[in-house]
Parts: structure tokens; C-alpha cells; sequence
């Protein structure tokens, strides 16, 4: 599950940027794997930073 925080009226719809972005790394089997081993938030947010 993700949460996805943009700006209220946000009309460059920047979430679908982010969701575009997650379901491109989601297609990669080593991004899963990490995600599928975080042991905390901190390893999580880092492995999502990766998103463009």
C-alpha cells in the first residue's frame, strides 16, 4: 500500500506522475525484491527515492 501526498488543486497531476514512475519500477524484479525485504520505513523511503 502507498500514500501518494501532492498538493490540494494540484493540476499537473503529479500523482499519476508517481504512480506512472512506481509502476515502471514495480515491472523490475530487483526492485521487488527490495521492497519485499525492507526492515523499516528508512530502507523503504530510500528505495523509493528512486522514482522520477
Amino acid at each position: 500500500m502507498f500514500d501518494i501526498a501532492v498538493p490540494k488543486g494540484d493540476k499537473q497531476n503529479e500523482h499519476l506522475r508517481i504512480l506512472s514512475g512506481l509502476a515502471r519500477k514495480l515491472m523490475n524484479d530487483d526492485f521487488r525484491n527490495q521492497l519485499a525485504h525492507v526492515e523499516d520505513k528508512e530502507d523503504c523511503l530510500k528505495i523509493l527515492e528512486v522514482i522520477e
